[in-house]
């Protein structure tokens, strides 16, 4: 069975690679649906663990506005899962976008704690929003202590 493989991984690291080769238009015609299909594959984990770096991919796949597949709520969710799988770029999405309510419900609190998190792992997007976050709270001594940083 393909999960008692030791090396199973590879096959959805292929898909995810094979989506972006087709993404990008690297080496086979560029096709967004193509794209999509391989990047789905790697991101679902059937059989497998998901590839974070599809799920991811996929989330800002659907956050393109000027695409025919934008859909926030899709790019919420793939954000989310490949956050939950440890992707610094993806936490810092979900707390941006649980900040201003973008493809999911507003949520200050949730929003503080993807952004401490992703600010705790380095990633300086995710510190400049805590910090905007900190201030309209009015929790002006932890938003100058951090933009200190």
């Amino acid at each position: 069975a393909k999960g008692k493989d030791p090396n199973c991984f590879v096959v959805p690291y292929a898909e995810f690679h094979i989506g972006k080769a087709f993404f990008q238009g690297f080496g086979v015609a560029h096709s967004e649906d193509k794209a999509e299909h391989w990047w789905l594959l790697a991101a679902n984990g059937d059989g497998h663990d998901p590839v974070v770096e599809a799920q991811t991919a996929l989330a800002f796949y659907y956050s393109r506005k000027s695409s025919f597949v934008y859909d926030l709520k899709k790019a919420w969710y793939w954000h989310n899962q490949a956050a939950q799988r440890g992707s610094l770029e993806s936490l810092g999405a979900v707390g941006a976008m649980s900040l201003f309510g973008v493809g999911t419900t507003k949520n200050i609190n949730q929003a503080i704690d993807y952004l401490r998190q992703a600010s705790e792992r380095g990633n300086i997007y995710a510190m400049g929003l805590l910090v905007y976050a900190y201030y309209n709270r009015k929790l002006y001594t932890k938003a100058t202590d951090l933009a200190k940083r």
